[in-house]
């Protein structure tokens, strides 16, 4: 059976961005498939149901805290209240 990764990270670096895009696109098809939250169209400062969705039904929240962002950081606190793993990723 296939796991979801649901990935969190700032959007404001491009050089970050692409390397997480990069690694999506090689995770289709592995044991753990990673879905960036830009697949979801979440635009701004707007976190609803449906990250929280995605974060409860994945099997792991991979964050990027590179640059911080009031969004990721709401979404590490929500995996860590429904006791959700976690793996923060600093570059």
């Amino acid at each position: 059976m296939q796991a979801l990764g649901f990935f969190a990270y700032p959007e404001s670096s491009p050089i970050v961005t692409d390397a997480i895009l990069g690694a999506v696109e090689l995770s289709k098809g592995e044991a753990l498939t990673l879905q960036p939250w830009q697949r979801m169209r979440v635009i701004g400062f707007k976190v609803d149901d449906l990250v929280r969705s995605h974060i409860n039904e994945a099997a792991v929240l991979i964050a990027d805290i590179t640059y911080p962002n009031p969004n990721v950081f709401y979404e590490i606190g929500f995996a860590i209240a429904v006791e959700n793993r976690l793996f923060l990723r600093l570059t």
